[in-house]
């Protein structure tokens, strides 16, 4: 006997059970085949085991006390059914207690509402998310904060550079920005001085581009007017002075050497540049306050006549230059002049 099968034999088709014969068991071990049976029953018991070796579970239920298997690779115990045809499994998914109604009469009594039971290790779920969420909320909070305040902090330590108009001092010497400190390069050959001075004539445009309200800007803009110059071939910054938004003067090529801001003006004239554009827009006072600053410096130092005349540039090109708002506040000033020269010699 390979295997010994402890199980009743059941068909859908039809229920029977072979013919079997009658194997005395007596209350010690013994082996069949591979198969170690030990009954420890007190009397002799008698089990029908059949030529399939299978072993009716009725028998053993009525003349078997205790039966112990061991060493056997093959052994059913229970029932065993056989189902011939297709088989069908329907399986039920309920959301809630209310869905057990739905179900067919024999299966309520079967189910058992698991969402029921988890209810409230779900809510404890719930609740700590809930607490981590709000715990998550609360450091980003905390960190914008912080940097929002870091910010703040900065802006209010971090130098501007930006005075008051009575903050600024009316010392030529203290509004003046020099060619090293606003960084720039040498002046290449070429540049000439003034034959004669005083001069007569002072010539105001504008740059046309950008303002600037900071030292640090201002002194990039003149940077980058003075490589524009450079890359038309020019010898150096076109102006002898600009004025910046800032309230401060920025040396161009100076008091002494001719600059490059006007055909056939300039060994004759000052060329001074507003930083920025003044098509709608007027200067700021500080701004305005820099030129008549530079302006009473060019006459107490010899350079500019006391009774020089302002022309715009506008006035002797075609141009738009100084801009209208600009050209507005100009005219009303007592040098200016709307008689221009004519034929002057010079470059």
């Amino acid at each position: 006997m390979e295997d010994l099968d402890l199980a009743e034999n059941i068909e859908t088709d039809n229920i029977k059970w072979p013919d079997s014969k009658e194997i005395i068991l007596s209350p010690r071990d013994y082996e069949l085949e591979n198969c170690a049976f030990e009954d420890d029953a007190d009397t002799e018991s008698t089990v029908s085991v059949n030529d399939v070796e299978d072993i009716s579970p009725q028998h053993l239920e009525s003349k078997v006390g205790q039966l112990n298997i061991s060493s056997c690779p093959v052994v059913n115990v229970g029932n065993q059914a056989y189902y011939h045809g297709d088989v069908t499994i329907q399986q039920y998914v309920l959301s809630s207690k209310d869905a057990q109604k739905a179900l067919p009469s024999d299966l309520k009594g079967q189910v058992t509402f698991i969402g029921a039971v988890n209810k409230e290790e779900n809510k404890n779920l719930k609740n700590i998310v809930s607490s981590v969420k709000r715990r998550h909320l609360l450091f980003i909070f905390i960190v914008i904060l912080v940097l929002i305040g870091m910010a703040v902090t900065l802006i209010l330590l971090l130098p501007t550079n930006e005075e008051n108009d009575e903050e600024l001092s009316s010392n030529y010497t203290n509004r003046l920005v020099t060619r090293g400190y606003w960084f720039a390069l040498p002046e290449k050959d070429g540049v000439t001085k003034f034959e004669h001075q005083p001069l007569d004539i002072v010539i105001v445009g504008h740059t046309a581009g950008s303002s600037c309200s900071l030292t640090t800007a201002c002194s990039s803009l003149v940077r980058t007017l003075q490589a524009n110059a450079f890359s038309r071939q020019w010898y150096d910054i076109a102006y002898n002075f600009l004025v910046g938004g800032d309230g401060y003067i920025y040396e161009g090529r100076g008091w002494n050497k001719v600059a490059s801001h006007t055909a056939s003006y300039n060994a004759i004239s000052i060329g001074v540049a507003f930083i920025g554009n003044f098509a709608r827009d007027v200067p700021p006072k500080k701004q305005l306050a820099a030129f008549e600053i530079l302006l009473s410096e060019g006459v107490k130092l010899g350079k500019i006549n006391p009774n020089y005349k302002l022309f715009l540039h506008k006035q002797i090109r075609p141009t738009d230059s100084p801009g209208a708002a600009l050209s507005n506040l100009l005219m009303k000033c007592n040098h200016w002049s709307p008689n221009v020269p004519l034929i002057v010699k010079g470059k």
